[in-house]
């Protein structure tokens, strides 16, 4: 298994190393402390993108949520998986375009290097509609209830 923050392979760096999941609360966190020479070295710090992966698949893949450098040896990291992010982060969005367009501007808000590829035409409705301090997923699955009123499929 190989643990990478912010696409560097940080598992030879890595102590305590634990991972915790909740089906209560539906996230999984991974907790890991870094030597903080090696962190300040290669700028590593909370909003980036972390990943456990074998090489052909990946198990856990999220962003660091919360950094504490108390102690000037070790830095300790909590990292929480992305689908517990996306209900949590709240963002306020104006909506004026078609579903496709409106679900890749959320996306790219969350993450700007990932593109949703959406070739059905019922994509194409209009979606005008603003979004006040809403969670990701809340506008997501707003935008998908708009477009399943509007076709005969159920998304």
């Amino acid at each position: 298994m190989i643990l990478k923050f912010n696409k560097i392979n940080i598992t030879p760096y890595i102590g305590e190393l634990t991972i915790d999941s909740s089906l209560m609360d539906i996230y999984k966190t991974i907790n890991f402390t870094l030597p903080f020479k090696y962190i300040k070295e290669n700028s590593l710090k909370e909003g980036m993108k972390v990943s456990l992966e074998d090489g052909r698949e990946k198990f856990f893949e999220g962003i660091c949520l919360k950094y504490d450098d108390e102690n000037n040896d070790v830095g300790k990291f909590m990292c929480v998986n992305y689908m517990w992010y996306l209900t949590v982060y709240e963002e306020t969005f104006q909506i004026n375009g078609s579903a496709k367009e409106a679900i890749n501007k959320v996306v790219n808000a969350f993450d700007s290097s990932l593109e949703i590829q959406i070739e059905s035409s019922e994509f194409n409705i209009k979606i005008n509609k603003i979004y006040y301090e809403t969670s990701l997923e809340s506008i997501i699955k707003d935008i998908l209830s708009q477009v399943t009123a509007t076709s005969s499929n159920k998304y």
